[in-house]
């Protein structure tokens, strides 16, 4: 019987499946108690259930067969405190098939992961356009941030205060103090850093993810973290810049959204 687990019990299960867990840093601060989430598992933990607030999710089944992944999809389709969108990280083959043959609201993407440390970027300023300037996320007012529409304070962390004590990241100005882009950190647990991106519309076109991503590899750096980028194979220009700044270590997997209901 698949059932809640008690953050009591999170470090067991974490410890169990860490070899898995720690490719995915989003899942490891669930159960690290960083960040809120659900888990569940069954009364031998061979069988783990990990969601995000946000969706991203990790399903583990040992000694997997289609009786145990109909028990997992038809606990996940009946719990109504998960997202009803959730995107499963690297789902083994056998659930993946289990799926094509039992439902068809689901999506298969190739991802890729790229991890990156130790260099230093220097001077920024240079790489910017003429009258533009970057800061550190701590040096802009969470009202502020909420141009970028990011849900900077629930969407991976737990409140504002969570964000702004524990996040990592910077942003680019324009001439009038306005913000055009950030690169801030969805989680940061065990000494890994997953960066998020994104450049407001009118403001694309000039290299931004790229520049606004230098600031937060140096702050990783400083902090003694390891920068974790996740994105699509399909995603050009962040595919293109992975294998630009962090061409030797990357990770291609299977992504699963699947519409529950």
């Amino acid at each position: 019987m698949i059932q809640k687990v008690e953050i009591e019990n999170y470090e067991v299960l974490r410890q169990k499946f860490y070899q898995t867990i720690s490719n995915f840093p989003l899942i490891n601060a669930v159960l690290s108690q960083i960040q809120n989430g659900f888990v569940f598992s069954d009364d031998k933990n061979d069988v783990l259930i990990v969601v995000s607030k946000s969706g991203f999710s990790l399903v583990e089944i040992e000694d997997i067969s289609d009786e145990k992944c109909e028990t997992v999809f038809t606990f996940l389709q009946n719990n109504m405190d998960i997202p009803n969108y959730i995107h499963l990280y690297s789902p083994s083959e056998f659930f993946i098939q289990f799926i094509e043959k039992s439902w068809d609201k689901f999506k298969i993407r190739d991802r890729i992961q790229y991890r990156y440390k130790n260099k230093d970027y220097g001077n920024i300023e240079k790489l910017l356009p003429e009258g533009y300037s970057w800061d550190t996320i701590d040096n802009i007012s969470f009202d502020k941030l909420k141009v970028f529409d990011l849900k900077l304070d629930s969407r991976y962390w737990n409140s504002i205060s969570d964000f702004q004590e524990k996040a990592i990241g910077a942003c680019i100005l324009d001439g009038k103090s306005n913000l055009a882009a950030i690169c801030y950190s969805a989680c940061v647990v065990d000494g890994f850093a997953e960066m998020d991106t994104l450049v407001l519309e009118q403001y694309r076109g000039k290299g931004f993810m790229r520049i606004v991503s230098l600031p937060f590899f140096n702050i990783a750096a400083k902090n003694e973290y390891i920068t974790h980028w996740d994105t699509f194979v399909e995603n050009t220009a962040s595919f293109v810049m992975g294998e630009k700044f962090m061409p030797d270590h990357n990770n291609e997997y299977k992504f699963l959204s699947i519409l529950l209901r």
